[in-house]
């Protein structure tokens, strides 16, 4: 269903790209001067939704290169984890990976947890 999705609004943008040109999708000839669709106020709705869909596949494709716990709450579980991979010396790299997490997150629980000791561990191994 996602993949028809990703499909119906390439379909989509096709189409209204070529209202936004004055060309019928089917067809591609020149629509009439008069038609409706040579407004400028229709123009520029149809541009809006092609921003809004660019926009959307472009959130979509950012959120799926974060790491998969992103804005996922802390387990007790997890939380023990972190304390023995903090105090084996693991890199912060290696943790978020296994964690599913950014590196940036790892350091922000590893401080709220005080497991930092007021250090950095930006380049730890």
């Amino acid at each position: 269903m996602r993949c028809e999705h990703v499909m119906a609004q390439s379909e989509t943008l096709r189409v209204l790209s070529a209202l936004i040109g004055g060309r019928d999708p089917r067809s591609t000839q020149r629509l009439p001067a008069r038609s409706i669709l040579n407004s400028p106020d229709v123009l520029r709705a149809l541009l809006l939704a092609v921003n809004a869909l660019e926009a959307a596949a472009a959130r979509r494709r950012r959120r799926a290169a974060l790491p998969p716990n992103v804005g996922r709450e802390w387990t007790s579980a997890e939380d023990s984890a972190l304390r023995s991979e903090i105090a084996g010396e693991e890199s912060i790299q290696a943790i978020a990976a296994r964690h599913g997490r950014s590196t940036r997150a790892i350091e922000l629980r590893v401080r709220k947890m005080g497991l930092d000791g007021g250090a950095s561990r930006d380049a730890v191994h």
